[in-house]
């Protein structure tokens, strides 16, 4: 979890909305480090860097699983709790889009709803074309 606090502080807070190539390991602050004999500058919008978040959030957060049978998932709820994960909305897959949400306040999965379905959370999510809801119905 720390980790992931960490990379997005210096996304939003010290890269101004965008990820960079290199963070001081000191400061936080943007920096392109020692390289070739000189101090370089950061290079911006390193898709790499947006990517390792990315697979924290989809990996490590949601636990989604990406095959040609669709999608599944299995969710760190623990670590959704302690972020305070409510919602991942307009996530483009296949031909249509994913909006994932945690509802209630709970610790303890009560259901896994897919637009309004009650579904089995080892079942593959078949993409569809427009918008599939999918939520992690919590209770105690």
């Amino acid at each position: 979890m720390k980790e992931m606090m960490n990379l997005a502080d210096l996304a939003i807070n010290k890269g101004n909305n965008c990820f960079y190539e290199i963070y001081n390991e000191d400061t936080g602050k943007v920096d392109g480090g020692w390289q070739q004999g000189g101090q370089w500058n950061s290079v911006y919008d390193q898709t790499w860097s947006a990517t390792g978040y990315i697979n924290m959030v989809f990996s490590g957060l949601l636990g989604m699983s990406f095959s040609t049978s669709g999608v599944t998932f299995a969710p760190n709820f623990k670590l959704m709790k302690d972020l305070g994960f409510k919602e991942l909305k307009d996530l483009r897959y296949q031909m249509g889009t994913l909006d994932v949400k945690m509802v209630g306040t709970g610790s303890k999965l009560s259901a896994m709803l897919v637009n309004g379905v009650k579904y089995n959370l080892k079942k593959p999510i078949v993409a569809t074309q427009g918008r599939t809801i999918i939520e992690f119905v919590m209770a105690e």
